[in-house]
């Protein structure tokens, strides 16, 4: 519920799920990839620099480092 709070839900109320929300062809792509095991790792466990990449207007932003 936390992430449809975020994303599809919070597009709604300000009338652009046409473009934002959700991960679907012709929408924005404005998304973060973290490395967890599941979402809810993701949601109840997240450590510091667990991005691994950062994506505006679906071009990446930001890669982590990785030793």
């Amino acid at each position: 519920e936390s992430l449809r709070g975020a994303t599809i839900n919070a597009a709604a109320a300000i009338g652009r799920t046409d473009l934002l929300g959700s991960l679907e062809r012709g929408k924005q792509a404005d998304f973060a990839v973290v490395e967890a095991g599941s979402v809810n790792e993701w949601l109840y466990h997240f450590r510091p620099n667990a991005v691994l990449n950062t994506f505006i207007r679906g071009r990446i932003v930001y890669e982590a480092r990785r030793n």
